[in-house]
């Protein structure tokens, strides 16, 4: 980083200088911009239905006219094709299984069937949240 120790300095009416922490490129680059104006963002009353992200009614597009079947197999297939296909999620599987947690599923199981209640007790980063909410 090119950051340089500054001193402050008093002027003769004993008032100090003002001094910046910023690194001296990033200073200078904000002395140098220019103002940009804002863009022009319309603005109308709530409408039903209305997706103000996408600009469109919600009761339009591909999801409107599918059946929840359709829409089911969709994310069906999807994550079925991601569970398969992705390098990532096969690498998150084989780290889920080194986590302390993972060894004790069938033991948790089991006390979670038999029991109201069951508190687990573990250090931080051993997986009781992300894999036992899973089992």
């Amino acid at each position: 980083m090119d950051v340089e120790s500054v001193k402050s300095e008093s002027t003769q009416e004993g008032e100090s200088k003002v001094v910046t922490l910023l690194q001296l490129d990033r200073a200078k680059a904000m002395r140098e911009a220019r103002p940009v104006p804002g863009g022009v963002v319309s603005w109308s009353p709530p409408q039903q239905n209305w997706n103000v992200w996408t600009a469109c009614n919600i009761d339009e597009g591909p999801l409107a006219t599918s059946s929840l079947e359709d829409i089911s197999n969709d994310l069906e297939k999807h994550h079925r094709s991601m569970c398969q296909n992705s390098q990532l999620y096969q690498e998150s599987l084989k780290e889920r299984e080194q986590l302390p947690v993972f060894s004790m599923k069938n033991s948790i199981m089991e006390a979670i069937n038999e029991n109201p209640v069951v508190i687990i007790r573990g250090n931080t980063g051993c997986g009781k949240t992300t894999q036992v909410s899973l089992q």
